[in-house]
């Protein structure tokens, strides 16, 4: 029986079935047998995504990181328009990249030899 379900599946599928021979069958038109609706594929996404369970916990995580840069920029007076700046992103990108344990620089090393180094670049440009 198996097999001849198969067959039947296989001939509905080239359009070479009886379907609609017996009285009081209804017809299929040869045009919805033949056209090609396109492949699955198209619909699906193959690329695995990596569900982590922790997701909540990072969006925790990072509006306390958020609270923090803007508690920093409201007591100091810096103005809402410093995240425009084209140095803000690559700040937070170096001390992502170098990781924890960063220990940022001081008021001494800000006021001497790094305002000296970016003066230099500025003045090489």
């Amino acid at each position: 029986m198996r097999s001849a379900t198969l067959e039947e599946m296989r001939r509905v599928a080239t359009g070479s079935s009886n379907i609609g021979s017996e009285a009081g069958s209804c017809q299929i038109s040869e045009n919805l047998l033949s056209t090609a609706r396109g492949s699955i594929n198209n619909f699906v996404n193959t690329q695995a995504r990596q569900v982590t369970l922790n997701s909540k916990w990072k969006k925790e995580e990072r509006k306390e990181v958020c609270q923090r840069i803007g508690r920093f920029s409201f007591s100091s007076g810096i103005p809402f328009n410093i995240a425009n700046d084209p140095c803000y992103l690559p700040m937070f990108e170096g001390v992502a990249n170098y990781g924890p344990g960063f220990v940022p620089p001081s008021m001494f090393e800000l006021r001497t030899f790094i305002l000296k180094d970016e003066v230099t670049n500025i003045n090489k440009m």
